[in-house]
């Protein structure tokens, strides 16, 4: 399981929790923000078997008395600096209006002298994290740079974006993730979130909406992670329909690269979608993404721990296998199964509402080759 910690699961105390309460193994990632995981919590989380890593980006700058986000300040003068600028010398806004996009290229060129990504890295993770995501260098946004003092076009970009998420991952050995990775970068990340689910218009208004969605308040639980949200009807169709979704993702890189859900869009936050998530995840054999806070931790550590005794083995025996197979086995979508490896796993999920021969709807059966019979959960007996 992934999750993303807030409030009190970020102390030694809430990781004890976890584990206490049956989660056994666990990605725990954490903002960087002016409370991140402290040693401790980083030591207890490494003992219990569990990965530990900050969310960073190196996409954005701001002025560092006004930045919005920790991630966004820099030192010296890397903003202005370092902004990507068009032909005309304009400054390429940054997402959301907030500051600008950097370039690539002026960190490449800078780094041998100042170690602005070196130190940033090693700051990060001095309480002995051993993962690290870095947000937005895999998710394929390419820039051309027409600064004077850091030119560079999609290609070169592109190829910056490589050598610093490998720098990471292989040199400096972090378990390393990003967003929505592209096949690309698939060779340099161990995991990816975003690419389980498709985006769909309408997604970002919605979000932006704080009344609806949720802000970044209260602390250690924003409402932005943590209320409940009913999509609206065409937009739950388009992501979660099961009827529209195709493997597409899992049949090229399965083997490759471990995929999630975008860190927004955690298992809980949208109750009526939690069957057909669960039911995707064990037919594309990928785990479930979480957001944990301190009011939240027992509730969700136990619903954790308790869909992880299902999918534990199966991602133990076949997580890293390729997908081998997929079938529609009823004209409407609503019965898929999928197989991995040389047949070492074959799973059967029905997201409808009528039997499936012995499967009842909102269900599935798991079947490792070495199993006498089928594994099921059924995830809103859970509940």
């Amino acid at each position: 399981m992934h999750a993303y910690a807030w409030g009190d699961a970020r102390t030694a105390k809430g990781v004890n929790e976890l584990h206490k309460l049956g989660v056994s193994r666990l990605w725990i990632g954490y903002d960087a923000d002016e409370q991140p995981m402290d040693e401790q919590a980083v030591r207890a989380a490494k003992q219990h078997g569990y990965l530990v890593g900050p969310y960073d980006s190196y996409a954005n700058g701001q002025p560092a008395a006004s930045a919005d986000n920790p991630s966004s300040k820099w030192p010296g003068s890397v903003y202005p600096d370092f902004c990507v600028r068009n032909w005309k010398g304009e400054i390429k806004e940054g997402f959301g209006g907030r500051g600008c996009y950097l370039s690539s290229q002026a960190f490449e060129q800078a780094e041998p002298g100042k170690h602005y990504l070196d130190d940033r890295a090693k700051k990060m993770t001095a309480n002995g994290a051993d993962s690290y995501f870095l947000d937005v260098d895999a998710a394929g946004e390419l820039f051309s740079d027409s600064s004077k003092d850091h030119r560079m076009n999609k290609k070169q970009d592109r190829a910056n974006r490589l050598a610093r998420m490998r720098k990471l991952a292989s040199d400096d050995k972090f378990v390393l993730g990003s967003e929505s990775s592209g096949a690309w970068a698939a060779p340099v990340l161990a995991f990816n979130h975003g690419g389980q689910t498709p985006v769909a218009d309408g997604l970002w208004q919605l979000e932006n909406d704080k009344e609806k969605w949720g802000g970044y308040a209260p602390q250690g639980e924003p409402a932005i992670f943590f209320k409940q949200v009913k999509l609206p009807s065409a937009l739950a169709k388009a992501m979660y329909d099961p009827r529209y979704h195709v493997p597409l993702y899992e049949t090229a890189l399965h083997g490759s690269v471990i995929n999630t859900d975008r860190w927004e869009m955690p298992y809980n936050k949208l109750p009526d979608q939690k069957t057909d998530r669960a039911l995707m995840s064990a037919l594309y054999n990928t785990p479930l993404n979480f957001t944990l806070g301190g009011k939240s931790l027992t509730s969700t550590g136990k619903e954790m721990a308790a869909l992880q005794r299902y999918f534990a083995p199966l991602h133990k025996a076949v997580g890293t296998e390729r997908m081998t197979g997929y079938q529609r086995l009823t004209g409407d979508g609503t019965v898929q199964r999928s197989q991995f490896g040389d047949g070492e796993l074959t799973v059967t999920a029905n997201f409808g509402k009528q039997q499936y021969g012995s499967l009842p709807g909102g269900c599935v059966d798991a079947k490792l080759k070495s199993d006498a019979k089928p594994r099921r959960l059924c995830p809103a007996k859970l509940s």
